[in-house]
C-alpha cells in the first residue's frame, strides 16, 4: 500500500508540475502578445497556418536585423537564408514611427 500511495503522490506531483508549466507558457504567450501593441513585423508563408507565427516587435530605439554569426553581437531580429547578411538592416523606432535602413550596399 505504501508503494501505491507513493506512486499516486508522484503522479499528483507530476500533474501539478505540468499545470505549473502550462500556466507559465500561457503567461509567456500573454507577454509576447502585449509586445504586439508596438510596431512589429511578422513572417509570411505560403501555408496560412504558418503565417504570423514569428513576430518581432520594435522597442523604442534601434533594433538590428541580420544573420547570427560567431564572434559578433547577435542581432535582436535573427534571420537566416540566402542573401541575409550578419548586419542586414536597422530599424529605428522613435515615438511610434519606424524607419528601416539597409546596412551596406548589398542588403
Amino acid at each position: 500500500e505504501s508503494m501505491l500511495q507513493e506512486m499516486q503522490r508522484s503522479f499528483t506531483d507530476k500533474i501539478s508540475e505540468a499545470q505549473a508549466s502550462a500556466n507559465s507558457a500561457a503567461q509567456q504567450k500573454k507577454e509576447k502578445n502585449a509586445d504586439l501593441s508596438m510596431p512589429h513585423i511578422s513572417n509570411l508563408n505560403e501555408d496560412d497556418l504558418l503565417t504570423n507565427k514569428l513576430r518581432f516587435p520594435f522597442k523604442e530605439g534601434s533594433t538590428r536585423i541580420g544573420r547570427p554569426s560567431e564572434g559578433e553581437g547577435c542581432p535582436e531580429v535573427a534571420l537566416s537564408g540566402p542573401g541575409i547578411h550578419p548586419q542586414h538592416a536597422t530599424v529605428v523606432n522613435a515615438a511610434g514611427g519606424c524607419v528601416i535602413s539597409a546596412v551596406g550596399d548589398s542588403a
